[in-house]
């Protein structure tokens, strides 16, 4: 059976992301400066989400 997955991951790096897209998606003048800020907004919000969860494993406060 496989084993269930925590959300948790996807709701920080959505919420990041959306609460940023619309920073990265106004302020480069040009489209591949734009292309360039959205790709690097996701990466942040992945890497912050990751260290989140990997915070969260290491003090314990699981919802396991």
């Amino acid at each position: 059976m496989a084993e269930r997955r925590d959300p948790l991951f996807l709701i920080i790096a959505g919420a990041i992301t959306a609460l940023f897209l619309p920073f990265a998606i106004a302020f480069p003048p040009t489209f591949i400066a734009k292309l360039a800020a959205v790709a690097a907004l996701l990466l942040v919000a992945a890497g912050i989400s990751a260290l989140i969860l990997k915070l969260r494993k290491k003090s314990g406060s699981g919802t396991n």
